[in-house]
């Protein structure tokens, strides 16, 4: 059996689904989650079930899993978003897909705004800053 394999099933549980993750925003956006949703989004996210299939397992319709798991995504990214848009208006560093994704709730959504371009002078001054040593105390 390969490694990765071995280390796969060893978190093989729909139930303990945020154990899979090393981001702890990501791990406090999935804990509280019910067992059924950690269960949806296990089998559809990670184990990428279709709905059809899971419907069959859990004795339901595909569409009440296709709308539990839409409203699931749904708050995960409104959570998200409330997490990454105070960095995203004030120029923190973000990566190129978080500031996407900020973008695209924005507009999917309607809330905040999308920022300006920041100028180059100020980019300066940031990437200087970054790369200055701090002071030792002494």
């Amino acid at each position: 059996m390969p490694l990765c394999a071995a280390v796969f099933d060893a978190y093989d549980c729909p139930h303990e689904i945020h154990e899979l993750t090393s981001s702890t925003p990501v791990y406090d956006m999935v804990k509280p989650l019910e067992e059924k949703q950690k269960e949806i989004l296990y089998y559809l996210a990670i184990r990428q079930w279709t709905p059809q299939r899971l419907a069959v397992m859990r004795g339901q319709t595909d569409r009440n899993i296709r709308k539990v798991y839409a409203k699931m995504i749904g708050d995960i990214q409104g959570k998200l978003f409330e997490r990454l848009y105070q960095r995203y208006i004030q120029y923190w560093s973000l990566t190129t897909t978080q500031v996407a994704f900020v973008e695209w709730y924005i507009n999917k959504h309607g809330k905040g705004v999308i920022r300006a371009e920041i100028p180059e002078e100020e980019k300066a001054i940031r990437r200087r800053l970054e790369h200055e040593q701090p002071i030792p105390k002494n």
